[in-house]
């Protein structure tokens, strides 16, 4: 297995782009970043079901581009942590997060391989 997963490279790399935003927002209504098939209001519908307050910390795993998690911690004043294996979309999430005044509230963080922590190991499922 290759040390770079680069599936979202290109995507994410350019999310910022005024074309990308135009294609989310002709796609989906509003653009929060989203490179799912969820709408802003499906994604707060999904949060209202899971009664996400102000007090709450959210770990989103697998959080992409970082749109919706730093979208939901501006809705819902609520904490997330997002997780994805794409440096881009790492990046990307910090960039969004700073830029809207949420850098206090969501952070982004690329998780360390099993081989490299040895804690993940003894709790790796086999």
């Amino acid at each position: 297995m290759s040390n770079s997963v680069d599936l979202y490279d290109n995507v994410y790399a350019d999310f910022t782009s005024d074309a990308e935003a135009a294609v989310r927002r002709a796609t989906y209504g509003e653009d929060i970043g989203q490179s799912s098939w969820m709408t802003a209001a499906a994604w707060l519908r999904f949060a209202d079901l899971l009664q996400v307050r102000a007090e709450s910390h959210i770990l989103e795993v697998g959080s992409g581009s970082g749109g919706p998690a730093v979208y939901l911690a501006a809705m819902r004043g609520c904490r997330i942590t997002g997780v994805d294996i794409n440096e881009h979309g790492i990046h990307n999430g910090e960039r969004l997060a700073a830029k809207r005044g949420l850098a206090d509230r969501v952070n982004f963080k690329r998780p360390t391989p099993p081989s490299l922590c040895p804690s993940a190991r003894r709790h790796s499922m086999r």
